[in-house]
């Protein structure tokens, strides 16, 4: 409740502030300097209820047991290509000789936001695949709660796991971002069979050569 609580107001800061910047685009009632000024106080907030969300976002990150890290180069290139775009607009804006060079400070807040807010995700590990009793949770852009009664196969081929759902939808899981490949696949073997999910027969095979449970 807290972390989206910190969301809404750290969004109803930005679109303020962008707004007050865009109307002073076209009346200019606030002076530069003290426009500049309001921008830099309400990018200080924004940015401290960005962290504050990030670290306040989900319980399970408290929890190591069963959770092991998971940072995809879907996920690490889409959050760079982010905040590189923010990056470059403010400083095309900054260059530019108009008075549209007044939201530069804007572009510049939310390249930090992303930057700093991606690195405590990184440092504290909140990008992740958590395993409890009958459902797994995979974190990354969006977090994504598939519970084992919904899936109807499970397919292991070159170190992915794809968990097809009874809807005809998947999930796959690369091991190649995780360290402790060989706890985790023991782990997700462990929880296939306690909740009785089928599994292809050379996927089955794979992985109990893998987790040498032979």
């Amino acid at each position: 409740m807290k972390s989206i609580l910190a969301s809404i107001i750290k969004n109803m800061l930005l679109v303020s502030i962008l707004l007050i910047t865009l109307f002073n685009f076209f009346y200019h009632f606030i002076k530069w300097n003290d426009l500049f000024i309001t921008q830099l106080i309400t990018g200080f907030f924004y940015l401290s209820l960005s962290c504050y969300e990030i670290l306040n976002s989900t319980f399970i990150s408290i929890l190591n047991i069963n959770r092991f890290p998971y940072f995809s180069n879907s996920y690490i290139m889409f959050r760079t290509l982010k905040t590189t775009v923010f990056f470059l607009i403010s400083v095309l804006l900054f260059l530019t000789t108009n008075a549209v060079k007044n939201l530069y400070p804007i572009c510049l807040t939310l390249a930090f936001a992303e930057l700093i807010t991606n690195y405590l995700k990184y440092k504290k590990h909140l990008c992740y695949v958590y395993l409890s009793t009958n459902f797994l949770i995979l974190a990354e852009n969006k977090q994504t709660k598939l519970f084992a009664n919904e899936i109807s196969l499970i397919e292991y081929r070159h170190e992915i796991l794809y968990f097809v759902k009874k809807d005809g939808k998947s999930i796959q899981i690369k091991l190649e971002h995780i360290n402790q490949k060989t706890m985790f696949l023991t782990k997700i073997y462990d929880w296939v069979l306690k909740n009785n999910i089928s599994v292809g027969k050379e996927s089955n095979e794979k992985m109990i050569n893998e987790v040498n449970l032979k």
